[in-house]
């Protein structure tokens, strides 16, 4: 009886085991795949190639610094009991916390140059945003219809 008890405690500890490392592993994911992305952004600057190091660094350090605020880990149950991921990612917090943080830490370090560009980077940025949300909403021309 004791060593059926036993199997069923192993059996429920390997189970929960698997739900938590999944999440993390998924959150790992999203840290790395969000990282990548931000590299990706930032060579958009101006000056870029010029301070590529700088800029690498102000995106590892402040994706350090704010990733784990936006990322929310919530275990749900799923069917028959196993953990289900119900994680959640605030992109626009993380976004906003981004340029934040990478303008912080240029104008302390007065790499003004820096500062400029990255401010550069946001409001071209969001003036893409912008357009793009005007489009959407703007009416179709005359004799077409909206799906």
């Amino acid at each position: 009886m004791f060593g059926r008890s036993l199997a069923g405690l192993v059996v429920l500890v390997v189970v929960l085991v698997v739900g938590v490392g999944n999440r993390y592993w998924h959150r790992s994911q999203v840290n790395e795949d969000y990282r990548k992305d931000f590299h990706a952004l930032i060579v958009k600057c101006d000056g870029y190639s010029g301070n590529k190091e700088y800029f690498d660094w102000l995106v590892d350090a402040t994706h350090d610094e704010v990733f784990n605020d936006a990322y929310k880990i919530k275990a749900g149950t799923g069917r028959g009991g196993l953990a289900r991921d119900e994680s959640t990612f605030d992109e626009g917090q993380y976004v906003e916390a981004m340029f934040e943080g990478m303008i912080a830490k240029a104008k302390n370090d007065k790499a003004d140059h820096v500062v400029k560009s990255i401010e550069g980077l946001l409001t071209k940025l969001e003036k893409e945003a912008e357009a793009e949300m005007k489009a959407e909403q703007a009416p179709p021309p005359s004799g077409t219809k909206r799906k």
